[in-house]
């Protein structure tokens, strides 16, 4: 009985998890099934894969740029994976979602290379 509890458990913890990511998320997350604890956040102009995952981290958020999961030669979608399960407290999954939001709505900053 044990494993039908945890495996409950687990799968109300995902669905979860995804209902807080689509509430906070919504707006730039294409329609997706909650089974596992990550998902694909596509990043919306004028983002650039790197500058995202580099802005986020100075918000103390990490996300994977989709590059680090592509086979062979493929060419990476413009998106970055989200882990809605490396933190043990859906407050603080919360807080790091509520901060990528931020930093989708206010932009990339001005690259100082000037390009």
């Amino acid at each position: 009985g044990e494993a039908d509890a945890m495996v409950t458990w687990k799968r109300e913890e995902t669905a979860a998890r995804h209902a807080a990511a689509l509430r906070i998320l919504g707006r730039w997350l294409p329609a997706q099934a909650p089974r596992s604890f990550h998902l694909w956040l596509p990043l919306p102009e004028p983002w650039r894969t790197d500058e995202f995952v580099s802005q986020a981290r100075t918000r103390k958020v990490v996300v994977s740029p989709s590059e680090e999961f592509v086979v062979g030669r493929e060419s990476a979608p413009h998106a970055v994976r989200v882990c809605l399960g490396a933190t043990s407290s859906r407050a603080r999954l919360e807080e790091g979602l509520g901060r990528l939001a931020e930093l989708l709505e206010e932009g990339p900053e001005p690259s100082l290379s000037g390009y």
